[in-house]
């Protein structure tokens, strides 16, 4: 099989390798601020009964209702309770676990029986507009774990969950920090246009630091491990994960008895993955990364994802997944809280981002400015009063923090700060005219 590639490679556009690559699969972050959602019935639950149906003419939150367009048969008794979570903005950002929490309360007040995570979510823009690079999304997987100790391992732990949901992932587009979070569930079903991808270049990352090489193999071994760790918890092979996230990874597979057998070669019949080595003419040009159509990292379509048996079916509709998840007879669904939870959370993030932004910025212009110790020292106080107020959001946002890189670890940041007010302290202290 020839694998050569005749197009001038991307390789020698370093700064862009993935370059312009993702602007494509931004989605615009939600914008509504909602009221505070009512806090969750905490009334205990009962094994195997459904939420009942309030008394005519009782007081009811809207809330608490299933969807009225949505579902069929909703009242028949026997109806499956399909709670459905719309996963939008940036899976590690807009959707992190803290919102998760509160919708998985709410999952469990009204006894789902299904929980579908809905998932239409790619690269949330950056304020400064610089470009994003596909290796970025490895900087969300520790709020993506977070995501999955409560999505997977906390209801299987939770005794408070009688009935432990059955749990399912619905991709409509998981790019970038989303494609990551289908990995944890043990079903995904896909809709006909559905990509799941552009979150790889790994090798890539660390390249412009001064780290010596083996301490940046290290860091890039660290997240694989974490991506890894993911698609084993929701029952995944990992070879697609490695697939998806190093552009030095080749796989291949052969059809055999129906199964993909999986070479990590170009041995196999089909190549998912080259080496993406320029030398050779295998490395993606700039429009097959920008149109998604290389093969130097894996981006799973309908078509491949049913190929190797990475999902369950496809399904254009919610009824069509009802179908194949076998309650389409009668079924309602529940969330109305969930879109409200998540759109205020987005609301924070929408507020904490651009405001921590500008604090790096006044922190950037701060010039020392005075004619004595007292003017100076006036002017280090201001300094001072920025970098507190960045403590300050750091420890009261640290997920949302966390998930920008430009911000580092919360923790570690928050040290550097206070080792920074240390030194304006110092300097004050030192700067007396009665001193000179």
């Amino acid at each position: 099989m020839n694998t050569t590639k005749n197009n001038s490679p991307i390789r020698p556009l370093l700064a862009a390798p993935m370059l312009l690559a993702l602007a494509l699969a931004t989605l615009a972050p939600m914008s509504a601020t909602l009221a505070q959602a009512p806090a969750p019935d905490k009334t205990p639950d009962a094994p195997e009964s459904k939420p009942e149906t309030p008394a005519t003419g009782a007081k009811v939150n809207k809330m608490d209702l299933p969807f009225d367009n949505l579902g069929t048969n909703q009242s028949d008794p026997n109806a499956a309770v399909v709670y459905l979570i719309k996963v939008r903005g940036e899976v590690g950002t807009d959707f992190t676990a803290t919102p998760l929490r509160r919708i998985l309360e709410d999952a469990k007040r009204v006894k789902a029986d299904i929980i579908i995570l809905d998932i239409d979510s790619g690269f949330r823009p950056r304020p400064d507009g610089r470009p994003i690079m596909l290796y970025e999304a490895f900087y969300r997987l520790s709020n993506i774990q977070g995501v999955a100790t409560e999505l997977i391992d906390r209801i299987r732990d939770d005794p408070s969950w009688v009935k432990k949901p059955r749990i399912v992932s619905w991709v409509k587009k998981a790019t970038g920090p989303a494609a990551f979070l289908p990995l944890v569930t043990r079903e995904i079903y896909f809709t006909p246009k559905a990509r799941m991808g552009d979150c790889g270049y790994l090798d890539l990352m660390y390249t412009d630091g001064d780290a010596d090489e083996v301490v940046r193999q290290k860091w890039r071994g660290n997240y694989l491990a974490q991506a890894e760790g993911l698609a084993n918890k929701g029952g995944h092979d990992y070879r697609v994960v490695r697939a998806m996230s190093r552009e030095d990874y080749v796989l291949s597979y052969t059809m055999v008895g129906g199964k993909p057998e999986f070479q990590e070669d170009m041995s196999g019949d089909t190549i998912l993955t080259d080496d993406g080595d320029p030398r050779a003419g295998r490395a993606d040009t700039a429009e097959e990364v920008v149109r998604g159509t290389g093969n130097d990292v894996l981006s799973l379509t309908p078509d491949i994802a049913k190929r190797i048996g990475f999902i369950d079916g496809e399904a254009p509709t919610l009824d069509d997944l009802a179908f194949l998840l076998g309650v389409e007879r009668a079924y309602k669904v529940y969330g109305r809280r969930s879109e409200r939870i998540l759109a205020e959370w987005t609301a924070q993030v929408d507020k904490v981002l651009p405001t921590f932004e500008d604090l790096q910025r006044d922190l950037r212009e701060w010039r020392l400015e005075g004619e004595n110790s007292e003017q100076r020292n006036q002017s280090r106080m201001k300094r001072k009063r920025i970098v507190q107020k960045m403590i300050d959001l750091l420890l009261r946002n640290s997920e949302i923090t966390l998930a920008t890189r430009s911000f580092g670890s919360p923790d570690g940041m928050a040290d550097r700060l206070r080792q920074e007010i240390v030194r304006i302290d110092q300097e004050i202290r030192l700067d007396r005219d009665d001193k000179r």
